[in-house]
C-alpha cells in the first residue's frame, strides 16, 4: 500500500508478525509485530549480500524520517544493481531468501509463506544455494525431482515453489527464462483414505499423553476437534471462549480465509484446564512467546515411534469425520464443523444458508468424546 501516517494507524496486529512495503519506494515499508508495534525495514543489498536494516520504531521517527534513511541505505546499492557481473554472480540461497522476504512474506498468507520456505529450504536450497541463477538447467529441476517419486505430493508441492521462484526471478529481471518453463512432472498423487481404528487412535492418545506438552497436547486437541494442523497450533487464549466451549479462527489463520466458529466438548475443556499460560499463544515456539509451534517433523517421529501407528496428522482429521458419520451425525453438520466449503452444502445453497450449525455440532463431538472414551476404556492402557 501507499504509506502514510494514516494508514500507518490503520495496521492491526496479526497472529504472527508481517511486513508491508510502500508502493512509492521499492523495498523500503513497515514490520508489524503481533503487538502492534510497527518498525520501519529497508531491503537492500550491499557486497553481494541481502541486508534488511531496522529504521526505528514509528511513531519514535516520522514517516518522513524513515524515507529519508531508507533512501541512504538504498543509494548505496545502485551499482551494483545496475552491474551485470554482480547479477550473474549472485548465488540461489541469496535470491531465494530475498523472495521469501520481498515475495512470500509480503503478498501470502502465513500458513502459504511457511510452507514455501519449508519446500524451499528443504528441496532447492540444499541442491542448488551456492549456483547461480544462471547456472541451474531444466535437468537440474527435473533431476531434484525424479528422486522425490516416492513423494509424489511432496514433489507436486515442491515443483510448485520452484516454478513460483523462477516466474519472479524472472519477473525482476534476474534471469532471462525460467528453467521450469515447459517442464512438467507426470505425477499424480492419491488421495489419502487412511482412517485410524479405535484401537490405533488409543495408541495415539496414550503416546501423546506420555509425551506432554507442546506436542503431545497439540495431537489430542488435533484429535477431539477435527480441526486442521496450523489452526490448532496456532491457536490463542483469546480465540477461546471457555464459558461456552468455542473457538473462533480469524480469517487470516483459515485455509478459506474465512472466520470459523467451532465447539468443543468436555474432554477438550479437560486438556486446556491442564495447560501453562505462558502467554496469548497456546502453543508458542521455544524461545518465540510471538511465534506459534514450529517444531513438527521431530515431535511427530517421536510420536509415531512410542504409539507404533503409522500415520498422518491429517489422518486424525478424516479420522473424526468418519466416526461422527457412523454415529449417525449429518454430513452438513459435520462439513460445517470441520469449514469445508466444497462439502454436502455449496453453490447457491451455500450462499443462502448461513445457519452455523453450533448447536447440533455440539451434539457431534459430544457423540465423538463419548466414543473415545468408551474406546480408552475398552482399550486399557
Amino acid at each position: 500500500m501507499r504509506l502514510t501516517d494514516i494508514s500507518l494507524r490503520s495496521l492491526k496486529p496479526r497472529f504472527r508478525q508481517y511486513a508491508v512495503f510502500d508502493d512509492g519506494m521499492p523495498n523500503f515499508g513497515v514490520r508489524v509485530g503481533t503487538t502492534g508495534k510497527l518498525s520501519f525495514i529497508v531491503m537492500y543489498r550491499m557486497h553481494g549480500r541481502r541486508r534488511r536494516d531496522t529504521l526505528g520504531q514509528f511513531p519514535v521517527i516520522s514517516l518522513a524520517e524513515a524515507r529519508q534513511l531508507a533512501r541512504q541505505r538504498l543509494a548505496k546499492q545502485v551499482l551494483e544493481d545496475k552491474n551485470p557481473e554482480f547479477i550473474a554472480t549472485t548465488k540461489f540461497a541469496e535470491v531465494a531468501a530475498d523472495f521469501l522476504a520481498l515475495h512470500c512474506g509480503v503478498r501470502n498468507k502465513p500458513r502459504t509463506a511457511d510452507e514455501t520456505e519449508r519446500l524451499m529450504n528443504r528441496h532447492w536450497v540444499p541442491a542448488f544455494g551456492r549456483r547461480t541463477l544462471q547456472d541451474i538447467a531444466t535437468k537440474d529441476i527435473s533431476g531434484v525431482l525424479d528422486r522425490m517419486l516416492d513423494a509424489p505430493s511432496e514433489a507436486k508441492h515442491a515443483f510448485a515453489a520452484i516454478r513460483k521462484f523462477f516466474n519472479w526471478a524472472r519477473q525482476r529481471r534476474l534471469v532471462k527464462h525460467s528453467p521450469c518453463e515447459g517442464l512438467q512432472i507426470d505425477i499424480r498423487s492419491q488421495p489419502r483414505t487412511r482412517v485410524l481404528s479405535d484401537a490405533e487412535l488409543v495408541k495415539v492418545w496414550r503416546a501423546a499423553e506420555r509425551q506432554g506438552y507442546p506436542y503431545g497436547t497439540i495431537v489430542k486437541l488435533l484429535l477431539l476437534t477435527g480441526q486442521r494442523r496450523n489452526e490448532i497450533a496456532s491457536l490463542r487464549w483469546s480465540y477461546i471462549t471457555l464459558a461456552e466451549k468455542k473457538i473462533m479462527l480469524p480469517p487470516e489463520l483459515v485455509k478459506n480465509n474465512r472466520q470459523h466458529v467451532f465447539v468443543y466438548g468436555d474432554m477438550v475443556a479437560e486438556v486446556l484446564a491442564s495447560m501453562p499460560k505462558l502467554g496469548d499463544f497456546l502453543f508458542p515456539a521455544r524461545g518465540h512467546d510471538d511465534r506459534p509451534f514450529s517444531g513438527w517433523s521431530k515431535a511427530k517421529r517421536e510420536l509415531d515411534v512410542a504409539s507404533g501407528v503409522d500415520f498422518t496428522l491429517h489422518d486424525l482429521r478424516r479420522t473424526w469425520a468418519t466416526r461422527a458419520a457412523e454415529s449417525g451425525v449429518h454430513p452438513w453438520v459435520i462439513e460445517a464443523h470441520l469449514n469445508h466449503v466444497s462439502g454436502v452444502v455449496s453453490g447457491v445453497a451455500a450462499i443462502y444458508n448461513r445457519h452455523n450449525y453450533l448447536n447440533e455440532a455440539r451434539s457431534a463431538v459430544k457423540v465423538f468424546d463419548e466414543h473415545l472414551a468408551k474406546a480408552l476404556e475398552n482399550h486399557g492402557s
